[in-house]
Order: C-alpha cells, then sequence, then structure tokens
C-alpha cells in the first residue's frame, strides 16, 4: 500500500455540525501559497488541508481593523488620529466585553493599529493615492490551482494627464512570524501578476506600485525584477499541489460540508 504524507483522516464527531468545508478543487490564498514555498514538509502538509478544508467559522484575528485601514487609506488617507482613536475604542471595547473570545479579538485588532502608529514615521508606501481592494477579487489560475490574491489596496500614482499606473497591495501582520525575504518576494509577485491581468481598465501595471507590508517588521516586499521568473517556479509548486489534492484527508474528527465560496479565475502568466 503506498504511503502518502499525510495523516488518515478520522471525520464526524457525532453532533451532525459541519466544521469544515470541502473544496473539491485545488484553492489556496495567495498568502499560503507563498508560505508553502518556504515551509518545512511537516507545515506544507498543514497549508494544504487547511486550504481544501477550511474551517467552517473561521474568523480573521485582525479583520476589524484590516476593514478599518483599508477604507481609511482609500479615503483621506493615513489619518493617525484616528487611526489611534480606533485602537483606543477597541481596547475599550475589550474591557466592556462579557466573552473571552471577543476581547481578544478587540485587543488583537487594538494591537494591529498601535503597530501601525509605531510604524507611521519611517512609513513611506510607494503611489499617490489608494483605494480599497475589491470584496469578491478575482482569483488567478495558476498550474491549475485558484489562488485568491484578495488585494487590501489597490495603488495608483500618476503617469500623465489623465493616466494612471497600478499595483496592488497585501498589509500583513502576525505577532511572532514575519514575513521573509522570499515570501514577501512571492506575495508580491501574485500581487502585481493579479494587477497586470485585472487593472488594466484602471491604468499599466507597475511592479514598482505591487507591495506587501509587513506590520511585525516595517518591512515592504516588492517583486522581484524578474518576477515571470519566480511565478514559473509558482506554477510548478501549483501543478504538484494539485496532484496531491485527491488523496488530502479531512482533519480529524471533521465534519464536511460544501465549500460555497469558489469562483471564477483567470489563467495567469499569460
Amino acid at each position: 500500500m503506498q504511503q502518502t504524507l499525510f495523516e488518515t483522516a478520522k471525520p464526524a464527531d457525532g453532533t451532525g455540525r459541519k466544521t469544515h468545508a470541502l473544496r473539491d478543487a485545488p484553492q489556496l490564498t495567495a498568502n499560503a501559497l507563498a508560505e508553502y514555498l518556504v515551509a518545512t514538509p511537516v507545515r506544507r502538509n498543514a497549508i494544504v488541508r487547511a486550504s481544501k478544508f477550511p474551517p467552517v467559522a473561521a474568523i480573521g484575528a485582525y479583520s476589524g481593523a484590516r476593514a478599518f485601514l483599508k477604507r481609511l487609506l482609500g479615503g483621506r488617507g493615513l489619518d493617525l488620529a484616528a487611526v489611534r482613536e480606533q485602537a483606543e475604542a477597541y481596547r475599550l471595547r475589550a474591557e466592556a466585553e462579557g466573552g473571552a473570545f471577543a476581547r481578544i479579538q478587540a485587543n488583537l485588532n487594538a494591537d494591529y493599529l498601535d503597530r501601525v502608529v509605531a510604524l507611521s514615521n519611517g512609513l513611506a508606501l510607494p503611489g499617490d493615492f489608494y483605494s480599497p481592494g475589491p470584496a469578491r477579487a478575482p482569483k488567478l489560475q495558476v498550474g491549475g490551482v485558484a489562488v485568491s490574491v484578495a488585494p487590501d489596496l489597490l495603488v495608483y500614482a500618476r503617469a500623465g494627464e489623465g493616466s494612471y499606473r497600478v499595483g496592488a497591495a497585501k498589509i500583513r501582520f502576525a505577532k511572532g512570524r514575519e514575513v521573509g525575504a522570499e515570501e514577501g518576494r512571492t506575495l508580491a509577485a501574485l500581487l502585481h501578476e493579479y494587477a497586470r491581468l485585472n487593472l488594466a481598465g484602471l491604468g499599466e501595471a507597475d511592479p514598482g506600485l505591487s507591495f506587501v507590508l509587513d506590520l511585525a517588521t516595517g518591512a515592504l516586499h516588492h517583486p522581484p525584477r524578474a518576477p515571470k521568473a519566480v511565478l514559473r517556479d509558482v506554477a510548478a509548486v501549483c501543478e504538484a499541489i494539485g496532484q496531491q489534492w485527491p488523496a488530502v484527508p479531512a482533519p480529524d474528527k471533521a465534519v464536511i460540508g460544501p465549500d460555497q465560496g469558489a469562483g471564477p479565475a483567470r489563467s495567469a502568466f499569460k
């Protein structure tokens, strides 16, 4: 019997309540894919499994603060007084909340915005102005895998009268885990490819306007000078993930339901 790198699944917890969705077709977020390229074999297995069987009730740790910052940058820009005020509102909410989970969420969102304020003096983001990324961004089709890039911001730079250069950006923050140089470059290359394929109606995609901001370190990651070489490597990795996908088992004791979030994807690297 052929062995796989994945553990045997032991589904069903007896409640009938769905704990995880099932994605029949290969799909990863750009964040997960960029991490996969630099991860250990054990971590790679966990990334693929979590991508095939995402938790039904997953909530982003910093989702409220991220949404606030996207709206702010897409409107009047980086207003530090507004950022401080919102961080304080989260701290007050944490004190008032009765549930431990809600308190943790509020404190995490406050920490996210505190980090933005701490970095603000040395923060010089590319571009002249920004707009929030779309709520349902198109996916890239890479080596048979649908890759959800989902930029936080669309970036614009004036290129002449009535014309612009454009890019796409992500803001990352994870306590205790920085975005490494290779991971950041890969993610930024995917953002540039997203801009090239999806933002042509707004202007010419400029790799200098696509970036990843790591709030943990203040590092700004841009695509490499030869993004197509990186993207060819990404496509090869995606082909391997696609071959593994059917054999990836569900998490231990998971109760599986259908995934409702799949959408169309555009072929990349053309």
